[in-house]
């Protein structure tokens, strides 16, 4: 169990309390709200679509050995993975051409 997903339900949260907060402050209506919102998410969405693309490795679990192996020898590599599950980093920053043969041809 890692929390996946915590972190950005809380971020969202954040969001709609802003927005509610601010629809208050503004006088604003539901669906002037409701597109706040929205708006707001739609800024966070490159980011949340990097994270599902990297949970993808879950669904193998011979490459998450791999991984958690290869992790185990190298302080390194530990430390970046634990920067992604922290959501210090993103998979894109993790996950790199050069890593990929690396972590096959060592």
């Amino acid at each position: 169990f890692t929390g996946e997903g915590i972190g950005k339900a809380m971020e969202t949260g954040l969001l709609a309390a802003q927005a509610l907060l601010d629809a208050r402050t503004e006088g604003l209506g539901d669906e002037a709200l409701a597109q706040r919102y929205l708006a707001s998410l739609a800024v966070l969405q490159p980011k949340f679509d990097l994270y599902e693309k990297g949970n993808r490795v879950n669904y193998h679990p011979w490459l998450t050995e791999i991984l958690v192996r290869r992790a185990a020898k190298s302080p390194r590599l530990k430390q970046r993975m634990a920067n992604l599950l922290e959501e210090r980093s993103t998979p894109a920053q993790l996950i790199t051409l050069r890593g990929l043969i690396k972590l096959f041809l060592d």
